[in-house]
């Protein structure tokens, strides 16, 4: 995993590769950031082409709920800041991602295992300790131990 940065190493970062001091640095970081907090606060737009953009983003009312007595919370309309990011930071993130390629993604107990495109039938292939699973063009479903009609069985190792 990479290193973890905060304000003030970025401004030691910065200041070494700039060549200023790392307190001048960490000051214009400081006004930098006060000035885009001001600017979304006030209901403006931040750019950095190529980097991200921030902004406020509005979120409707909802009625959530208690998990103990069901008892229902309102949550009012809310204003909240967002950050996008913008492309040239996407396509350099994701090329040099370690997870990209090797770390499943869990949705509600199915693990979708990232794959290249398979075709469009669904196809039976080997997963060790679990019992079925579909190949689609986006990729594969891992079911754990259940079986479905007309689905392909999957054979276990042992």
């Amino acid at each position: 995993m990479g290193r973890s940065l905060n304000r003030r190493g970025l401004a030691q970062a910065v200041a070494a590769a700039t060549g200023h001091g790392s307190g001048e640095v960490d000051a214009i970081l400081r006004a930098a950031m006060l000035e885009i907090r001001n600017t979304v606060a006030g209901g403006g737009r931040v750019t950095f082409a190529d980097f991200g953009a921030w902004k406020l983003t509005h979120r409707k009312a909802t009625i959530r709920r208690k998990p103990g007595t069901g008892e229902p919370l309102p949550k009012p309309a809310h204003w909240v800041p967002a950050w996008t990011p913008g492309k040239g930071f996407k396509e350099d993130v994701e090329a040099v991602s370690p997870l990209a390629s090797s770390r499943p993604s869990v949705w509600h107990g199915l693990v979708r295992a990232r794959a290249t495109p398979r075709p469009s039938a669904p196809q039976s292939i080997v997963f060790e300790g679990l019992s079925s699973h579909i190949c689609w063009p986006f990729g594969v479903i891992v079911i754990p131990n259940r079986s479905y009609p007309g689905l392909p069985r999957a054979t276990q190792r042992r």
